[in-house]
């Protein structure tokens, strides 16, 4: 009951606030996907009896940590919305009404990044026994081989987390530049440039042979068009059908392709990743801490854990992944509750929410107070996209390598607009001092 009650408030709010599920931004995307993956199917899974998956029944904890999570980050938001003076609704009119002019040729600087991300990628490919792409050519639907594959890719490959930065954040940045460059020249150059971007950009999201980095790759792309060449703030059916269509088209695919399921058994292995993993997942956290693990205090950060010395990290994901399966070699996908009832309980779920909320809102309140221009919409698509991406991890992973801090750093550098005046303006959309310019 609190669940749903919480939920429904949650949503009332966020669609009178911030136009959920109607309009695009950074906060209001981002919880619209928390609901539907851990609303929607989340308030069943608290009613039910899940002996039979996790052989435990379900946390007592778990409706409460998933209803503090959905108040606690509309809270923060709207907190944000006063701090500094921001209404989504008339920002975004502001902000869509100006048309966007076409990316001039980023020259040099994109070249140079693609050929730094090109290399980068196949030293990746390089340094490993076989690349995704003869993984899937010759054994990928074999269950052993393609963890044996994942394993050594992850663990024993010294380029793997310079690709995980290329594959999350600068090979889409780029990809979208070269997109609205080409789109706007019409020239052969500039579509070779395209390629090029994308076969960096497939090839280091198909790293793992995962499906989310080629997901979120075709995802970037969609959105970064919307964001360039509508001159309306409201998302439309075919858009949001065009979403769907790669999210669950290329999820089938990816299982399909790399299990040795049929079609039909593809197709339910889809629909329990988008509706059942997730509880498992918050489920599985809040039985392993403080049960079976204490709570870390914030040393399962790995890079708070380094700083005070912890020796032997291992991530809360791994840690709860090992302690559920026996598997050393996964993990369970988390969200920012998940990491921060690891570490701190339920101060952690409502400190954690809070700040999350603020902070997506803050980056919304920053874009929309900047003129539009085609760079200022891949920024923007880029990090609708990240922070959605950050439901599936840790909050402070989606701050550094998940690109939420790197990814404007990297597109000012491509633009050449990485000034002090740049940096400025992000203070001054925080401190609330940047009105919204008029039409």
């Amino acid at each position: 009951m609190f669940l749903a009650s919480a939920l429904i408030v949650s949503i009332g709010v966020m669609m009178n606030r911030f136009a959920v599920f109607t309009r695009p931004s950074i906060v209001g995307t981002t919880f619209a996907a928390f609901v539907l993956m851990h609303g929607v199917s989340g308030v069943p899974y608290a009613a039910s009896k899940m002996e039979d998956v996790l052989h435990v029944p379900v946390s007592p904890h778990f409706a409460p940590v998933l209803g503090l999570s959905f108040l606690l980050y509309t809270l923060g938001a709207v907190f944000m919305v006063g701090v500094v003076e921001f209404d989504l609704r008339k920002s975004q009119l502001v902000f869509f009404r100006r048309p966007a002019p076409a990316m001039v040729n980023l020259g040099l600087r994109l070249l140079a990044a693609l050929v730094v991300l090109a290399s980068i990628t196949w030293l990746y490919a390089l340094a490993a026994e076989r690349t995704g792409i003869e993984m899937l050519v010759t054994t990928a639907r074999e269950y052993f081989e393609l963890v044996d594959f994942r394993i050594a890719q992850t663990e024993e490959n010294p380029y793997h987390y310079v690709s995980v930065l290329c594959s999350d954040t600068f090979a889409p940045i780029a990809l979208m530049c070269a997109l609205n460059i080409a789109r706007a020249e019409r020239t052969l150059l500039s579509w070779v440039v395209v390629c090029i971007a994308v076969g960096v950009g497939v090839v280091s999201a198909t790293r793992d042979l995962h499906k989310a980095p080629l997901i979120f790759l075709a995802l970037f792309c969609v959105l970064s068009r919307f964001m360039t060449t509508t001159r309306t703030n409201v998302v439309r059916p075919g858009f949001v059908l065009r979403v769907c269509g790669i999210i669950g088209g290329l999820g089938l695919l990816g299982y399909y392709i790399t299990y040795e399921l049929r079609a039909s058994e593809a197709a339910v292995w889809t629909v329990n990743r988008l509706v059942l993993a997730p509880q498992v997942g918050v489920d599985s956290f809040l039985f392993v801490y403080p049960y079976i693990l204490p709570f870390n205090h914030g040393l399962g950060i790995g890079l708070v854990g380094r700083v005070f010395g912890w020796q032997y990290f291992r991530n809360p994901p791994a840690e709860v992944a090992f302690i559920m399966t026996g598997n050393l070699h996964t993990t369970f996908n988390a969200f920012w509750s998940t990491e921060m009832w690891a570490s701190f309980g339920y101060a952690g779920v409502v400190i954690g929410s809070f700040v999350v909320g603020a902070v997506l809102c803050g980056l919304d309140a920053w874009l929309l107070r900047r003129r539009r221009t085609s760079a200022a919409c891949v920024m923007y698509a880029f990090l609708i996209i990240a922070s959605v991406r950050g439901m599936s991890t840790s909050f402070f992973t989606t701050l550094l390598s998940g690109g939420l801090v790197l990814g404007p750093l990297f597109l000012m550098f491509l633009t050449g607009r990485l000034k002090r005046d740049e940096l400025a303006a992000a203070g001054k959309a925080v401190t609330g001092r940047h009105p919204v310019e008029a039409t």
